[in-house]
């Protein structure tokens, strides 16, 4: 095993462990900071695509198991952000949140809500990466190294986080509203209690 192999690995598991995390908690509804991660993981996706595909020959199934991996990201992304719970940020995640965003650009507007996706979050991850390594085993058996690379990996999650991320902030600007300012947690989609 090389050592761009094992990078490739452990970045890997970074993402993986970073995203459920995130599933699990709670997290401000802060429309920059989500889109944080996403963006980053195009950039680092593209960069690596560039520098690997030199010497790629792409064929049609390949860009066929592409497009059928983005439509499936884009589609577990848009269930996970429809499934996605909501809160009102309580005034310690408020405190906290301020206390993060110290020092750091961007909006001064501080968030009212927070989301989070639970378990059925983690189960639609966990179909996204079942179709990922099936994408992965049918690119080892046909050789193909466009299906294989890192890049396109990053550019498939970053698809789903994006996607996911839209959905929750189409549906928080409509359920915001709603809120009264005396309520001290809301709680959406199924498994609200969860």
């Amino acid at each position: 095993m090389n050592t761009s192999t094992l990078l490739n690995i452990l970045l890997g598991i970074a993402v993986l462990v970073w995203i459920g995390y995130r599933q699990l908690n709670w997290t401000a509804v802060a429309p920059d900071r989500m889109l944080r991660m996403p963006a980053i993981l195009v950039v680092i996706g593209v960069v690596l695509l560039s520098r690997d595909s030199a010497g790629i020959h792409v064929t049609g199934p390949d860009l066929a198991v592409l497009a059928a991996e983005a439509v499936i990201s884009g589609a577990l992304g848009a269930v996970m952000g429809l499934l996605a719970h909501f809160r009102v940020m309580s005034e310690a995640s408020r405190s906290a949140f301020v206390a993060r965003s110290a020092g750091r650009r961007g909006s001064a507007t501080v968030p009212t809500l927070e989301t989070r996706n639970g378990w059925f979050g983690m189960a639609l991850w966990a179909v996204l990466i079942a179709a990922r390594i099936g994408g992965e085993i049918w690119a080892h058996s046909v050789n193909s190294q466009l299906l294989m690379s890192t890049g396109v990996i990053l550019l498939t999650v970053a698809i789903n986080r994006g996607v996911r991320i839209a959905v929750i902030l189409a549906r928080a600007q409509r359920f915001a509203p709603a809120i009264a300012p005396a309520t001290p947690a809301v709680a959406s989609g199924p498994g609200a209690a969860a």
